[in-house]
Order: structure tokens, then C-alpha cells, then sequence
């Protein structure tokens, strides 16, 4: 994924012969498919549920920490 100067991560993937494009916007909450919204797609709140569960925070999740600043020594 690749984050361009609009403010914007976006990625493509291909499977036989179809293509799939996205964009993931950093500034705003709306979900959008195919300039329509979410909702009008997917009519379903157990789609809807699907589609948004990677984007939410888990409460139980740590920071991961930066392992370039981390100067402890590791034993093998």
C-alpha cells in the first residue's frame, strides 16, 4: 500500500483477469463503494460489520514498539 500527497493509502489487486482498486482515505470517516455509500451496497448489517472490522482499534491491542530505537541487547 502506498500512501500518496491527497492524503490517501492505495492499493490494487488482481485475480485471474478481474482487478480490484482502493482507496483508503486518512481524513474522513465515510465509506464509500464505487462513489455510492456503504450502506446502499451492502444492505446487510452483517456485511457491513464484515467489510469494517479490520479498520476498527481493539481495546485489548499493545503498541508495538519501534525496534529502530530499541537498543537492548538480545540474547539468542
Amino acid at each position: 500500500m502506498v500512501q500518496d500527497q491527497q492524503h490517501y493509502y492505495y492499493a490494487m489487486g488482481k485475480r485471474k483477469t478481474s482487478v480490484a482498486q482502493v482507496r483508503l482515505y486518512t481524513d474522513t470517516g465515510i465509506n464509500q463503494v464505487n462513489g455510492r455509500p456503504l450502506e446502499e451496497v451492502f444492505p446487510w448489517d452483517s456485511w457491513q460489520q464484515l467489510i469494517r472490522q479490520p479498520f476498527r482499534r481493539d481495546e485489548r491491542a499493545r503498541p508495538v514498539p519501534d525496534r529502530r530505537q530499541d537498543t537492548r541487547r538480545r540474547s539468542c
